[in-house]
């Protein structure tokens, strides 16, 4: 699965990841009003994959307690929560970089649709 090569991903690099993402909703959150999440049950939110998600997101969070220079680049991200997850993961991290880039400034309109991820250069 997807989960599986970006959890490989992760756990692999030694030196550097550099993720681009569209927004970041890794971490499901079904008892905040505010999110897409809200009045699930917890065997919904199973059934529907997200413990996938949280895996990678500790996944990545393992590559940067393991010193691995991580760089986010993404568009502004989706309410609730922006850009709360990678600004979580570089929060006290020197080595992990988070960037925030809004295309609409350049062209009047565009996102960063497409996930890259590159570890290890």
């Amino acid at each position: 699965s997807t989960a599986d090569v970006f959890r490989w991903l992760a756990g692999n690099s030694t030196k550097s990841l550099d993720i681009m993402a569209q927004y970041w909703e890794l971490v499901a959150q079904p008892d905040d009003p505010r999110s897409g999440d809200f009045g699930y049950s917890k065997e919904d939110m199973q059934r529907f994959g997200a413990q996938e998600g949280l895996d990678v997101y500790k996944a990545i969070e393992n590559a940067a307690d393991r010193n691995v220079r991580v760089r986010f680049l993404q568009h502004s991200g989706v309410y609730p929560d922006y850009t709360k997850e990678p600004s979580n993961l570089a929060s006290g991290r020197p080595h992990v970089k988070n960037v925030t880039l809004l295309l609409g400034d350049w062209w009047g309109s565009g996102i960063i649709h497409a996930k890259v991820w590159m570890s290890d250069r």
